[in-house]
């Protein structure tokens, strides 16, 4: 008797919501942002990167900001920067991309996914290193309409593929088999 059943896995991921992540007609105020924690004991490469962008470029950082809020920032920004904690893909990615900002995000292990789903310098653009990330962030400060080709790339993708409907019609058709 084998007791071993094979398991039938589904990557879910996460996604945004259109309600609340959505992007608000405001003006871009901000050249680079970050809406995030900034602990140095829970973050420190975060922290650190986020320190060397702060010493080249009018960065704002927001902490305890959620909802609406987070989205009208994102919308205001030119930029937003991304550091995952852990090479993992996180809720910020899509957040920002569903505001209508260029996410400049760290590149992640492969196994994540994240490069099948979106593309670099079409969706968001990837950087690997902090020379990467300083070069890139002054790029796209300097050629905008490079900047906003990719930003608009990436908002249609969000709402196209990976918003939470999406991703319950998944849920649902896994379970429903369709």
């Amino acid at each position: 008797m084998n007791i071993f059943k094979p398991v039938h896995s589904y990557w879910l991921t996460y996604a945004c919501d259109t309600k609340i992540h959505k992007k608000f007609d405001l003006s871009k105020i901000y050249d680079i942002v970050f809406v995030g924690n900034i602990d140095p004991g829970v973050y420190p490469e975060r922290v650190r990167l986020l320190e060397l962008i702060g010493k080249k470029f009018n960065l704002k950082v927001f902490t305890n900001v959620y909802g609406e809020e987070m989205a009208k920032i994102y919308s205001q920004a030119k930029s937003v920067f991304n550091k995952s904690a852990a090479g993992e893909i996180n809720m910020r990615i899509f957040e920002a991309m569903s505001c209508g900002s260029l996410l400049i995000t760290d590149r992640l292990k492969p196994e994540t996914g994240l490069e099948e789903i979106f593309q670099d310098k079409k969706h968001l653009v990837f950087y690997d290193n902090e020379n990467d990330l300083l070069q890139k962030i002054d790029y796209y400060l300097t050629h905008e309409s490079e900047r906003e080709e990719i930003a608009l790339g990436g908002y249609k993708e969000v709402l196209e593929k990976h918003t939470y409907e999406h991703r319950v019609k998944q849920l649902l058709g896994i379970i429903l088999g369709d």
